[in-house]
């Protein structure tokens, strides 16, 4: 059959059966705002200090489908630089990041911790621009990628600031020895996102 006689082919049901799809998605992308609204009011609690992965098992017997599905559905939504409005970082969600960190500094012998002042100035307005998760994981890879051994090597007690010259974002950390962990501490004490930003600490620059 040639081309021609393919593209003429008429299809009475087709017009029905897109209208119908076109329903069924509707209905389907209710279903998942619904779904990630209900587990974001979880994540914002303040009284509940859960993990994403936590919170998306909950949801899971509610709404039914799968936690792990659900989780990933959350973090794409809420937690990427996809979002037309960058969202608030809560406590859950830089447990999750300190998680990842853990494991990537691990190999030199440095666990991450954040205060609560960090939590504090992360979603402050004098940022301008609310500094997004995605910003802060980026800045520590490329920080334990460019300098990860130098800053294990700094020892206790030292101070020094990253700062990320693309998106001008600048954290202060300082260095603690766990005695029981046999392992460093990087304490990260602040951050701001501020162009120009000075410090007497040793400087780290990302390019």
């Amino acid at each position: 059959m040639k081309l021609s006689e393919l593209l003429n082919i008429d299809f009475p049901h087709l017009e029905e059966m897109m209208s119908t799809d076109k329903v069924e998605k509707q209905k389907r992308d209710a279903f998942n705002k619904a779904m990630l609204d209900a587990m974001h009011r979880l994540v914002m609690s303040k009284d509940k200090k859960n993990s994403i992965g936590s919170y998306a098992f909950d949801i899971s017997r509610s709404f039914g489908g799968s936690p792990k599905e659900i989780e990933k559905m959350y973090i794409d939504k809420y937690m990427s630089e996809g979002e037309s409005r960058p969202t608030e970082i809560t406590q859950t969600m830089l447990d999750t990041l300190e998680r990842h960190l853990d494991k990537m500094f691990s190999s030199v012998g440095i666990d991450v911790e954040f205060t609560r002042h960090f939590l504090d100035r992360v979603n402050d307005n004098r940022n301008k621009t609310q500094i997004t998760l995605k910003e802060l994981a980026i800045l520590f890879k490329d920080a334990y990628n460019k300098y990860g051994k130098q800053i294990a090597q700094m020892g206790p007690d030292a101070e020094a600031v990253i700062k990320d010259m693309r998106s001008d974002v600048n954290l202060p950390f300082v260095l603690n020895w766990d005695s029981s962990n046999q392992e460093l501490d990087l304490v990260a004490k602040t951050v701001m996102r501020k162009k120009d930003f000075f410090t007497p600490d040793t400087e780290l620059p990302l390019n």
